[in-house]
């Protein structure tokens, strides 16, 4: 998920000195292992700096439990860090 968070940021920054507007494909990342998956997913064209980037965020655990949530691009980068430390 860091890689990925990693690769966003890298289409996101290029996005930024583009000089030209064009449309970007959404970010769309998946993980999953023991039953448990997390989802990832931005529409790049939504946003004009990466300040103001939020991701919706699908928690699923088995067919039970799902919670999804929007959080800024930041808290989810200091999340991760915090959970990969």
């Amino acid at each position: 998920m860091k890689a990925a968070l990693n690769d966003f940021i890298a289409t996101f920054k290029e996005k930024m000195a583009a000089k030209k507007a064009q449309r970007y494909e959404d970010f769309d990342h998946k993980w999953s292992q023991d039953g448990l998956s997390v989802e990832l997913f931005c529409n790049l064209n939504a946003f004009a700096t990466i300040f103001d980037v939020s991701m919706f965020v699908t928690v699923r655990l088995g067919d039970g439990i799902k919670v999804t949530s929007e959080m800024p691009l930041s808290a989810l980068q200091s999340d991760v860090d915090a959970f990969l430390s």
